[in-house]
């Protein structure tokens, strides 16, 4: 009874509007992805394999696996663009609103714990500078300052919802664009070597760009665990950042001010 009262207050709430609005951009992606590989060549395999890369490491490997296969930068940036929407808008509210059952589904556990963490421990920064604040801590490309956590940010602070998940997504996509040029600018000048260098250099920048992206997201999640382990670095506060807090039942949950 617990758990359908549970869910029932998260589907009539806003977050659970913003969360069907992301399975409905989930499923309009991977049936695109399927339509394209079905009468599309290669786009649609392309866009998958993007996907993966995203999830996997961040924008900058889903990005420079889609340019290595030769999508144009228009593309890249729409691709990118809605991947990273589609995780806000469905992560950000399973989060907020199932905080204490997500962090026992172990790795996701832990990735969802950190997560909290990172928010927790930037919002003093981020605080300080309201909307422009959020809008850079978004737009910094390192491990945990994307756009999930800074949606988190903001929802601890107590930020209206909606202005919030604007601003991130805004920043979102300001630092896709600003990547995929850049990106797009250095794998052309490899290129412009020719012949085998031409070829082997843009892969090898590419594998650099996954496997450092992997490696680092592997590195926080071994830190994370030996951190909340008993008797590691930090004790078991460090394992058990705090907790959002709950959604309002009367679905005026993220109403509060902005600051700017």
């Amino acid at each position: 009874m617990a758990i359908r009262g549970r869910l029932r207050r998260f589907v009539t709430s806003r977050f659970g509007a913003i969360f069907a609005g992301g399975v409905a951009m989930m499923i309009f992606w991977f049936v695109l992805i399927g339509l394209l590989g079905m009468h599309g060549g290669d786009t649609g395999r392309v866009l998958f394999n993007m996907t993966l890369a995203h999830l996997a490491g961040g924008r900058a490997s889903g990005i420079a696996i889609g340019r290595s296969a030769g999508l144009s930068v228009p593309m890249l940036i729409f691709a990118a663009s809605y991947i990273d929407v589609t995780i806000v808008l469905t992560c950000f509210p399973v989060i907020v609103s199932g905080y204490r059952m997500l962090v026992r589904l172990g790795v996701f556990g832990e990735l969802v714990k950190e997560a909290l963490r990172s928010a927790d421990e930037s919002k003093g920064k981020v605080s300080k500078y309201g909307i422009v604040g959020l809008f850079l801590f978004v737009v910094f490309p390192f491990y945990m300052t994307g756009p999930l956590v800074g949606s988190l940010i903001a929802y601890f602070l107590g930020w209206n919802l909606a202005v919030s998940l604007v601003v991130v997504n805004a920043a979102t996509i300001a630092a896709i664009v600003a990547w995929t040029f850049l990106f797009n600018e250095v794998y052309g000048w490899f290129e412009g070597f020719g012949g085998i260098f031409g070829k082997l250099i843009p892969a090898l920048v590419v594998t650099a760009i996954i496997a450092g992206a992997v490696v680092t997201r592997v590195r926080a999640y071994v830190k994370s665990r030996a951190a909340a382990a008993p008797g590691g670095a930090g004790g078991a506060s460090a394992g058990a950042p705090k907790a959002p807090p709950e959604p309002e039942p009367n679905g005026k949950d993220g109403e509060g001010t902005t600051s700017g």
